[in-house]
């Protein structure tokens, strides 16, 4: 249980300083709130937006292209993928003395699917952005 006790205070100091954190937030939420709605009677325009000292004159705001979310889906699996090969990396050596044809090609066997999506996804222009 002693071996546990660092986790455990790391565990408390985190919990405690997340609870601060968000009663100062609520704390000052309700402060700018208050500041907010007592200057924001004083506009003209309420309904304007309003950015650098100017109010907008016209939206122009245009839809994000469905390739920005497709290059962000891609890295986030090739990324997942990759940290997938760390903790093997680690351990590799000590699995040599048992069984090192089997693993090396385990994880050949993955990196090639890892390679042949990448290469379908090139090919298919999945990471073209226009």
């Amino acid at each position: 249980m002693l071996e546990l006790l660092p986790i455990l205070i790391i565990a408390a100091v985190a919990t405690l300083f997340g609870t601060v954190l968000l009663f100062v937030a609520a704390k000052l939420k309700d402060s700018y709130l208050k500041n907010t709605i007592a200057s924001r009677e004083s506009l003209k325009e309420q309904g304007e937006a309003y950015e650098c000292g100017l109010l907008g004159a016209e939206k122009k705001s245009k839809p994000i292209s469905v390739r920005y979310y497709l290059v962000a889906i891609l890295f986030i699996l090739f990324d997942i993928e990759v940290l997938y090969m760390y903790p093997w990396a680690l351990v590799y050596k000590d699995l040599l003395e048992t069984d090192a044809l089997f693993i090396f090609s385990e994880m050949m066997i993955f990196v090639f699917i890892l390679f042949f999506g990448l290469f379908y996804i090139w090919k298919s222009d999945g990471l073209k952005w226009e």
